[in-house]
């Protein structure tokens, strides 16, 4: 289990002054494979082709976003905007669909964004901003060895899974954002979960890194 502190920026007039508890989000990825869907760790290096979702649950209600950027310098949005109940769980993308895995290997980002107002999307990603340079990253499994196929080990990058929103590649707009702590426990095959160490709610902001071949 990999557990990690980072720093992450949220909107300081988004703060507030009061709140029963630190905001957490759960977060697990799914692939499909023999027509059943399995929990796998969130640093797996996944092959093209492959199917996956997230099932996503979180203390606090809010409106859900989450932008994509791929490693060939593709974007879009995945969700522009839903809301989401408290301690309800969500499987995203919704039933049946699913996310394929494609284009060239390296680490696609998955920007998520839980705000307890709903915002608009060209208020996150304004019109016209810069396109993501391709990302040059070839995931490598850890230790520096290929998976046993015979075992069926699997492929872990401890670069790719949850992760604070680094602001210098972000496309996300990043005026009137304020540094605020986040932990962050990977979790492995369990699931993920990000949570801020402030007893206060604003828009939480971080990344997920899809690492495929």
């Amino acid at each position: 289990m990999n557990r990690r502190a980072f720093v992450l920026l949220v909107p300081a007039a988004c703060l507030g002054a009061d709140a029963p508890a630190a905001a957490r989000i759960d977060l697990a990825l799914e692939r499909l494979a023999d027509g059943r869907w399995n929990r796998i760790d969130p640093q797996t290096v996944l092959a093209s082709g492959d199917r996956v979702r997230f099932q996503f649950s979180s203390n606090a209600p809010g409106w859900l976003s989450v932008y994509y950027t791929g490693a060939g310098g593709r974007s879009e949005w995945l969700l522009p905007s839903r809301l989401i109940a408290k301690d309800s769980p969500y499987t995203i993308p919704a039933e049946p669909a699913s996310y394929s895995i494609d284009g060239p290997p390296g680490l696609d980002v998955l920007y998520w964004i839980l705000s307890p107002k709903p915002m608009a999307p060209e208020a996150l990603v304004p019109a016209g901003a810069r396109r993501p340079l391709p990302n040059t990253l070839i995931p490598r499994c850890r230790g520096g060895k290929e998976p046993d196929t015979a075992s069926a080990l699997a492929c872990l990058d401890e670069r790719a899974g949850p992760a604070p929103l680094d602001a210098a590649t972000s496309p996300l707009r990043q005026s009137r954002l304020r540094a605020r702590e986040l932990k962050i426990d990977n979790g492995g095959a369990g699931g993920a979960s990000i949570q801020t160490a402030e007893r206060t709610m604003g828009v939480i902001v971080y990344e997920f890194r899809l690492a495929h071949r």
